[in-house]
């Protein structure tokens, strides 16, 4: 691989966060702890939110090689996460019994979905929220369960119709929140620049038995590598996922349909990524590309550059080149524009702070957001 400056700390993270490890990859996790500096440890780990496997595997195989204080700050870790998970595991049965009572259909995805069917065990996955997938017309039934559950959308609810119907011209997704900060996202599509990427996704995953079936295989993968470079891949657990997916694949996805146009960069990032980090298979369709796509080539340097270094994940530098990217990430003029738009579309905090004004004045939300973000984030 052309980037061989990865640190030491990056790579014991990186194999630390695997739900097992090889043999081999005891035996050079164990060669690195001995050079590795704790507390840069600490942090990669605090960005990434791969606790919970590495308390895992440090109390398996390395419990003797970490300093105690390390050690207790991964348990209270490990133990919160799990704490989290098992209240979203109940919500989550809940949720299926309430929405199956209501005859709606759901999808539970990314979060819990993936810590039981990648890694087997929910407590092995860091899972912030639980993101759930509806039809648009169900949203009022979806509501009114989720509010009987102590889950509220204030900042939504505080819009009226018309300005909801100007809301989801763009966004697609509703955050709701309970007394205990839980959260979970209402999702009425997966995201506006990819959803016809994914239209075949999109129809049939509600209803789908097994993760793995043939026919969704691709976009899945696909989706989960739209997740982690549409952000830079700035959280490893991203690309953990993407590995474990990969492997379960075991490449009988079709690979010309990865390898198309408007998916290539997507991919290829992962792929890339994946093969630097953890020295997977790289296909012959990504090497060749990734030679003559020079965006691609800086989006993965962007991307190892913020892996390896928390502050320059959190640097305006970063921040610039995040959004930029985003856009570029499709070739297709229609899927850039449409990734412009959201990107100039105000938040849902920025449509709740000027409700009470008719939507034809939108527009001066613009020259407002600079002041709204400050209002909330200081005032």
């Amino acid at each position: 691989m052309e980037y061989n400056n990865i640190s030491v700390e990056l790579q014991a993270v990186a194999l630390l966060s695997l739900p097992q490890l090889s043999i081999a990859e005891v035996n050079a996790t164990s060669s690195l702890l001995k050079k590795a500096d704790f507390e840069r440890l600490q942090t990669l780990i605090t960005q990434h939110r791969t606790h919970p496997c590495v308390y895992h595997n440090i109390r398996q195989h390395f419990i003797k090689q970490v300093p105690s204080s390390f050690l207790l700050y991964l348990k209270n870790k490990y133990i919160k996460n799990m704490t989290r998970n098992t209240k979203q595991l109940v919500i989550c049965a809940k949720l299926n019994q309430l929405f199956q009572a209501g005859n709606i259909p759901i999808h539970f995805f990314k979060g819990l979905s993936l810590s039981k069917l990648l890694y087997c065990d929910i407590a092995l996955r860091n899972n912030n929220d639980i993101d759930v997938l509806i039809s648009k017309s169900d949203l009022e039934q979806a509501n009114h369960i989720l509010n009987s559950m102590g889950f509220y959308a204030h900042e939504f609810d505080a819009l009226d119709d018309e300005w909801r119907n100007v809301y989801f011209k763009v966004h697609k997704d509703i955050g709701y929140t309970n007394q205990e900060g839980l959260l979970i996202e209402l999702h009425l599509e997966l995201s506006i620049p990819i959803v016809h990427e994914m239209s075949i996704y999109q129809k049939e995953l509600k209803n789908r038995d097994t993760l793995f079936q043939t026919e969704l295989a691709s976009d899945e993968f696909f989706y989960l590598c739209w997740h982690g470079s549409h952000t830079l891949f700035h959280r490893l657990k991203w690309l953990i996922d993407i590995k474990l997916y990969n492997e379960q694949l075991e490449n009988t996805f079709d690979d010309s349909s990865l390898f198309s146009e408007d998916r290539a960069r997507i991919i290829v990032c992962s792929l890339y990524l994946l093969a630097t980090i953890y020295q997977t298979p790289l296909p012959d369709k990504a090497t060749t590309f990734y030679k003559k796509d020079w965006l691609c080539r800086a989006m993965i340097k962007t991307c190892l550059q913020g892996m390896d270094n928390p502050a320059y994940v959190n640097s305006g530098s970063f921040a610039i080149k995040r959004h930029l990217f985003e856009i570029f990430l499709f070739k297709s003029s229609k899927y850039k524009r449409d990734m412009l738009l959201c990107k100039l579309q105000p938040t849902i905090l920025d449509y709740s702070s000027v409700n009470r004004l008719s939507p034809q004045w939108l527009f001066i939300i613009y020259p407002l957001r600079p002041f709204l973000a400050f209002k909330r984030k200081f005032l």
